[in-house]
C-alpha cells in the first residue's frame, strides 16, 4: 500500500470517533486500533509486521484508583469514598449483557454474585470474552446498556462487595 494512501487513513482515523479499523487490499491487511497510549497501526504484508504509534488525545483523569496487578479478566478499582467496587472494560469491543439474543441477563441491579461468577461478555474481533465479577456482593450498578461499544478501561458496573 502506497505510504500517501496510509498517511490518510491514519489521519483520518486519528479524527473519528471510531475505536478500531480492519483493512485489507491485495495481501496487505491494516489493522487501526485507538488505545490508552495512542493509535496503534499494523500493516500485515503476507509474512512482515510494521507497527507505528502515534499519540492519541490524552483521556480524562479517571476518578477511580488504579487496578491492582492481580485483577482477574478485568480491571477493578475500588472508588474511594462509597467503597464501591468498579468492573472496568479490559478491551474495546461490543458490551453484552446476556449469552444471546433469547437469554436473560447474566445479572441485573441488586444481582447478588459470587468473585468469579460471570457478568457480562465483550466481544473484540468476532472473540467473545466472558467478565467475572471481581468480588462477592450485590450489583449496585449497570453503565452500559447491552449491545453498546466500550472503550478499554470503561466503567461496566459497580458492585457493593458483601461485608467480611
Amino acid at each position: 500500500m502506497d505510504l500517501r494512501k496510509l498517511k490518510t487513513i491514519l489521519d483520518l482515523f486519528e479524527n473519528s470517533n471510531i475505536q478500531e479499523l480492519e483493512l485489507t487490499e491485495d495481501k496487505e491487511t491494516i489493522r487501526l486500533s485507538k488505545g490508552p497510549g495512542g493509535v496503534v497501526t499494523s500493516v500485515r504484508p503476507q509474512q512482515s509486521v510494521l507497527a507505528v504509534t502515534t499519540p492519541a488525545p490524552a483521556p480524562a483523569p479517571a476518578a477511580a484508583a488504579p487496578a491492582p496487578a492481580s485483577a482477574p479478566a478485568a480491571e477493578l478499582a475500588e472508588a474511594e469514598d462509597d467503597g464501591l467496587v468498579e468492573l472496568k472494560a479490559p478491551m474495546v469491543g461490543t458490551f453484552y449483557s446476556r449469552q444471546s439474543p433469547d437469554d436473560p441477563p447474566f445479572v441485573t441491579v441488586g444481582t447478588q454474585v459470587s468473585e468469579g461468577d460471570p457478568v457480562c461478555l465483550i466481544e473484540a474481533m468476532k472473540m467473545f470474552n466472558t467478565l467475572k465479577a471481581p468480588v462477592s456482593g450485590k450489583v449496585e450498578s449497570i453503565k452500559i446498556q447491552n449491545e453498546q461499544p466500550v472503550g478499554y478501561g470503561d466503567v461496566l458496573m459497580t458492585f457493593r462487595p458483601d461485608p467480611t
